[in-house]
C-alpha cells in the first residue's frame, strides 16, 4: 500500500508548502485583487446564466451563487446534463448532497450543477460559458425530441401490428 501524504500529517514537504506556498498565493491573491474581481465577473457570470431557466425550463430550473461559485439547479437529468456540459468543454460537477449528508438516487431532488471556474477568468470568457451551457440545453433538447419520436413511431408500429389480422 502507497503512503499519500496529506496536509494533515506532519512531514516536511507538506509543512514546506503550508509554511511557503500557501501564503505565497494568497499574499498573489490579495495583491491582484482576485476576491474583488472574482466577484464582480461571478456577479456578470450568473447575471448572463438567470436567461437560462427561462429558455431551457425543462433543463434549467434556478441560478444561484455568490462569486464565482456558480450553481444552476436543474429539472431533471443531472448526471446527462453534467456529461452533455463536459463534452461542450465546461468542467461542473453535480451536487445534491445537503450539509454533506449522502443522499441516495431515488431521494435526489435540486440537483445543481456546480460551476467553478478559476479567480482569473478572463471577462470575454462569460459569454462563451453562456454559449456552451446553452448549446449543451440544445443537445439535449434535440436528443430528447429524437428519442420521444422514435417511441412515438415505435409506439405507432407496434399499434398497427396489433391491428393487423393474424394470418
Amino acid at each position: 500500500m502507497e503512503y499519500i501524504p496529506s496536509l494533515q500529517t506532519g512531514n516536511e514537504v507538506t509543512q514546506a508548502f503550508r509554511l511557503f506556498l500557501v501564503p505565497f498565493g494568497l499574499d498573489y491573491i490579495i495583491k491582484n485583487q482576485l476576491f474583488e474581481y472574482s466577484a464582480e465577473v461571478g456577479k456578470r457570470l450568473k447575471q448572463s446564466l438567470i436567461e437560462l431557466p427561462i429558455k431551457f425550463p425543462h433543463i434549467y430550473k434556478a441560478v444561484r451563487g455568490q462569486g464565482l461559485l456558480v450553481g444552476v439547479e436543474l429539472a431533471s437529468k443531472g448526471r446527462l446534463v453534467r456529461d452533455t456540459l463536459i463534452r461542450e468543454g465546461v468542467l461542473v460537477e453535480i451536487q445534491s448532497a445537503q450539509m454533506g449528508e449522502h443522499i441516495s438516487a431515488s431521494e435526489k431532488i435540486n440537483q445543481t450543477i456546480k460551476a467553478v471556474p478559476p479567480l482569473t477568468l478572463p471577462q470575454e470568457k462569460v459569454s462563451e460559458i453562456v454559449k456552451r451551457f446553452e448549446r449543451a440545453a440544445e443537445a439535449l433538447t434535440r436528443f430528447e425530441k429524437r428519442t420521444q419520436k422514435s417511441y412515438i413511431s415505435l409506439g405507432c408500429e407496434l399499434s398497427a401490428a396489433c391491428q393487423a389480422p393474424f394470418l
